[in-house]
């Protein structure tokens, strides 16, 4: 599973348990991949069965702007891809589920591309919800933060018609 949040000491799972919950009484075994808020290293754990891959979110630059969360975000997912193709060469899957993130969508069409495992994607919110938010939050400089709204619900539709399904 390929999941957008970020692992931190509040946080709360009782939606990916619910999903994982029905995964395993499917008969798939469940292996989570997400980002870490506090670990300055990939950890590796196990939470009620299931393996949990929190990879560091380390930031490098202030993000505050736009420019320093692209800084920051792509190493963050280089290091996401890298832990996930790594864990994906080492087990036997059968399916790979991806909930919501434009990032995670792209990773799960090249697995599903690369190895041949059926993706499912969930879409939580409506591909029009992340540019009205940048409105609702008046984002400087606007017109910058809908046209990245844009492409990600651009490339939100490209991994959606890849999927071999996608859930609400």
């Amino acid at each position: 599973m390929l999941l957008p949040i970020r692992y931190g000491p509040n946080m709360r799972v009782n939606p990916q348990i619910g999903i994982a919950s029905y995964l395993v009484n499917f008969g798939h075994e469940v292996t989570w991949i997400l980002f870490s808020e506090n670990c300055p290293t990939t950890k590796r754990d196990t939470y009620h069965g299931i393996d949990v891959y929190a990879t560091p979110n380390i930031r490098y630059l202030s993000e505050t702007s736009a420019l320093g969360k692209g800084f920051n975000l792509i190493p963050a997912i280089l290091r996401k891809l890298r832990i996930t193709l790594q864990v994906i060469r080492e087990g036997e899957y059968d399916l790979l589920f991806v909930r919501e993130d434009t990032v995670d969508g792209l990773v799960g069409t090249y697995i599903k591309r690369k190895h041949k495992i059926p993706l499912v994607y969930e879409r939580t919110d409506p591909l029009e919800q992340e540019a009205a938010g940048y409105r609702i939050e008046s984002r400087k400089p606007l017109l910058l933060w809908l046209m990245m709204a844009k492409v990600k619900a651009w490339l939100k539709i490209y991994t959606m018609r890849r999927a071999d399904l996608v859930l609400p």
